[in-house]
C-alpha cells in the first residue's frame, strides 16, 4: 500500500506504521529504476546475443593477429568493433523479422517477452548498422563496400533465404562471418597466408549452423520452415558436417605448419571434437543429435588460439 504525500507527518502525531509505510514507499521508488535499467540491459544483451557478437569480434581479432596487424593501430580496434556491430545488427534484425514465430516457439526471447519493444529493437539494429558504416567510412573505401555487402547479406538472409533454401541459412551465415572477419585486414589483398584462417572460419561456422538447425528442428516444423532437419536430410547433413570437419582440420594444419610439439596438441584439440561430432551425427538417431553442437563448439577456443598463433 502506497503512502499519500502530506498525510504523514513525523512532527504531529505520526504513527510508527505510517513512517514505515513512507520509508517503504521511498525505498521502492529507488529500486524500481534500478530494476528497469537492469531489465533493459538484459534485453539488449539478449537481443544482440552478446556471446555470439563477442565471439565474432574475437574471431576478427585473431584473424587480424594472424595477418600481423599491430594492436596499437586505431584501424585494428576499429575493424574489430565494426565486426561486433555488424553481428549485433544481424542478431537484432533477425529477431525483429522472426518476432511472430518466436512468440510461438521461443517465447523466452526479448521481443516476445516484452523486455525490449519493437521500436527500441529497430533503433538498436539500425543504430548498430549506422555506427558500423561511420567507422568503416573512417577507415578505407573498401571497408565501406564490404560492410554494406555484409549488411545486405544479413537482410536478405532474414527476409528471404532462411525460409526458401535448406542450405541458405548455414552458407549465408558462414559467408557473412568470413567476410566480416576480413574487415580489420581490408587494407591488404587476400593472399595465400589469409586463405587458411578464412577457410577454417567458414567451414567451422557452417558446421556450427548445421548443429543449430537440428537443435531448432521442432520449432522449424511448427513454423513450416524448410531446413535439412525438417526435410529429413540426415545423411546429407552428416556428410556436409564431415566435410566441414575435414576442411577445418586441414586449414588448421596448414596454419600451424611447421608444427612444433606443443602445437600438435592445439591441432588435435580442434580436429578431435569436430571429427567426433561429425561421426556421432552420422551414427546417432535424429532424436539424439540435439546436444552434439556442444561437442562441435569445444573446438572454438583452441581454434581461435590456432588462428592467432598460426601467423607467428
Amino acid at each position: 500500500m502506497d503512502s499519500v504525500p502530506g498525510e504523514v507527518s513525523f512532527n504531529i502525531g505520526a504513527t510508527e506504521s505510517s513512517g514505515v509505510t513512507l520509508l517503504h514507499s521511498i525505498q521502492r521508488s529507488e529500486i524500481i529504476p534500478r530494476i528497469g535499467i537492469r531489465r533493459g540491459l538484459a534485453g539488449i544483451c539478449g537481443i544482440i546475443r552478446l556471446r555470439t557478437s563477442v565471439s565474432a569480434s574475437a574471431l576478427a581479432l585473431t584473424v587480424a593477429l594472424h595477418d600481423h596487424r599491430k594492436m596499437a593501430a586505431p584501424s585494428f580496434w576499429a575493424g574489430v568493433l565494426i565486426v561486433f556491430l555488424l553481428c549485433a545488427f544481424a542478431q537484432v534484425f533477425n529477431d525483429i523479422v522472426d518476432r511472430n514465430d518466436d512468440a510461438i516457439v521461443k517465447p523466452h526471447r526479448p521481443l516476445p517477452r516484452g523486455v525490449i519493444s519493437l521500436k527500441q529493437a529497430l533503433c538498436l539494429a539500425w543504430g548498430c548498422a549506422a555506427a558500423a558504416e561511420i567507422l568503416a567510412f573512417c577507415m578505407y573505401w573498401q571497408t565501406v563496400v564490404v560492410t554494406l555487402l555484409i549488411l545486405g547479406l544479413c537482410v536478405i538472409y532474414s527476409t528471404f533465404l532462411k525460409d526458401r533454401f535448406p542450405l541458405g541459412r548455414p552458407v549465408t551465415v558462414a559467408l557473412s562471418v568470413a567476410l566480416s572477419v576480413t574487415v580489420p585486414t581490408i587494407d591488404k589483398p587476400i593472399d595465400s597466408h589469409s586463405i587458411a584462417p578464412l577457410a577454417a572460419a567458414f567451414s567451422f561456422i557452417i558446421g556450427n549452423e548445421m548443429h543449430k538447425i537440428w537443435a531448432d528442428r521442432e520449432g522449424d516444423r511448427t513454423t513450416q520452415r524448410r531446413t535439412l532437419a525438417t526435410l529429413k536430410r540426415d545423411r546429407s547433413a552428416g556428410i556436409l558436417l564431415a566435410f566441414c570437419a575435414l576442411t577445418t582440420s586441414t586449414a588448421m594444419w596448414q596454419m600451424l605448419a611447421p608444427v612444433e610439439h606443443w602445437r600438435i596438441f592445439l591441432l588435435i584439440s580442434v580436429a578431435l571434437p569436430t571429427t567426433l561430432s561429425a561421426s556421432l551425427f552420422l551414427l546417432r538417431s535424429p532424436d539424439r543429435r540435439d546436444q552434439l553442437g556442444i561437442v562441435w563448439r569445444a573446438a572454438w577456443i583452441p581454434g581461435l588460439l590456432a588462428i592467432a598463433l598460426g601467423g607467428m
